[in-house]
């Protein structure tokens, strides 16, 4: 009975001899002088990858029909847009619809129906340069719609490290720039925070194609442009 009171006691004032420590750790750490900075990083590149979403439409009084007349079409897009450059790795459908398409008479009856299906793709064509040539060829194989062309860059994650370091080295230069006006020097690093890192690429939503143009044979022009990487880190820096 004794003993087990005794034991009782000892964990009591280790578990108090604990918190009193850790209490004291934190004060120790939240006494340390610090800045806080948030440093930007920009990289600026080429694009080199475009990025397609193309439609196929189909319509029939029957929808099997347009089922099937909308999957021997868009057969054809994906081999002309393959063989004109596409990537056939990384072609992907993104949404499919069939729905039914009514006429009406001035009563609200309906007089006639026909079913449409949708189906739309995405390509990836990693040389930019063949952009036009994919779509031209996708065109001419039965694609009714381009929905969007996106430019991006291809190997992203090595911008967004340059980007990171350019911001990292942004918020200590701010830090060092504070510290010194107040007769101080940056120490050391209490925290970090990696805000974010985003690439910024190229949209396109309205393509006039070259056939549309009155340009005969010619390529339907892209440009890429350039793409914008971007990033945010904010930094607790110890000052002494």
């Amino acid at each position: 009975m004794y003993r087990g009171g005794l034991m009782k006691k000892l964990a009591a004032v280790l578990a108090a001899s604990l918190i009193a420590c850790s209490w004291m750790s934190a004060s120790a750490e939240d006494s340390r002088r610090s800045v806080t900075t948030t440093g930007n990083g920009i990289v600026t590149t080429r694009n080199d990858t475009a990025v397609l979403n193309l439609v196929v439409e189909t319509s029939s009084p029957e929808a099997k029909q347009a089922i099937q007349d909308n999957a021997n079409i868009m057969t054809r897009v994906k081999q002309a847009a393959i063989n004109a450059g596409a990537n056939p790795t990384k072609i992907e459908t993104t949404d499919y619809n069939l729905y039914p398409l009514n006429e009406y008479d001035n009563r609200g009856k309906v007089v006639a129906r026909k079913y449409q299906a949708s189906n739309m793709i995405k390509l990836v064509v990693d040389d930019i340069k063949n952009t036009g040539r994919v779509m031209d060829a996708a065109v001419s194989a039965g694609a009714n719609r381009i929905d969007s062309i996106r430019f991006t860059v291809r190997d992203a994650d090595k911008y967004k490290d340059e980007a990171l370091k350019r911001a990292t080295k942004d918020a200590e230069r701010k830090a060092k720039m504070i510290a010194a006006s107040l007769g101080k020097n940056v120490t050391n690093v209490i925290a970090v925070n990696e805000n974010h890192v985003n690439v910024s690429p190229r949209y396109m939503m309205n393509v006039k194609m070259a056939a549309d143009s009155g340009m005969g044979n010619a390529t339907t022009p892209m440009e890429g442009g350039d793409a914008s990487v971007e990033s945010s880190v904010t930094i607790v820096f110890e000052i002494g």
